[in-house]
């Protein structure tokens, strides 16, 4: 029996270079957009959905990305998350169309959490080291992003936001 090392992409996985071409052609849920960015040699195909903020303002709320390797990178809220750890996909490679397609429906039906939203209630308290300002919201530090109950809050920013509304 000869011992065969595969180099060649099985058929059922795509090249990057022939992802580029398709990759606004992947189906994607009412409010996703599909944008690719160059910087330097590296190219970087993105996949976000974008939240409004009570000020109508927009901002990414989650974001899927792909660069030349076909690995998937998540973020939520302008922070990375394992997209394993969330069960978001079987594994971070992505090999086709399809794989994205599953991946992009998966993370649309997640709960972000809500983080806490005014912080001006709370101008007496140095929050520093319990929470972090995302840029729209304040989160504990260990907040989960995604809620995986039915709740508008991870535990940690309900924990948070219950204490800060006690005082």
């Amino acid at each position: 029996m000869q011992n065969k090392v595969f180099d060649a992409v099985s058929e059922n996985e795509i090249l990057f270079e022939d992802f580029l071409e398709v990759c606004t052609e992947v189906s994607i849920p009412h409010g996703w957009s599909c944008l690719v960015t160059s910087k330097g040699h590296g190219t970087t195909v993105v996949y976000l959905y974008m939240g409004i903020t009570k000020d109508g303002l927009p901002f990414v709320e989650k974001q899927g990305f792909i660069r030349s390797d076909m690995v998937l990178h998540c973020a939520v809220a302008n922070r990375e998350i394992d997209p394993l750890m969330h069960n978001l996909v079987k594994e971070r490679k992505m090999r086709n169309l399809l794989d994205i397609e599953i991946f992009i429906d998966e993370f649309d039906q997640r709960v972000i959490c809500q983080g806490i939203h005014d912080r001006k209630n709370f101008q007496d308290f140095d929050m520093t080291k319990v929470a972090y300002e995302d840029g729209i919201r304040w989160r504990h530090v260990s907040c989960s992003l995604i809620v995986n109950n039915n709740s508008s809050r991870c535990t940690k920013c309900a924990k948070l936001s219950h204490i800060l509304n006690k005082s």
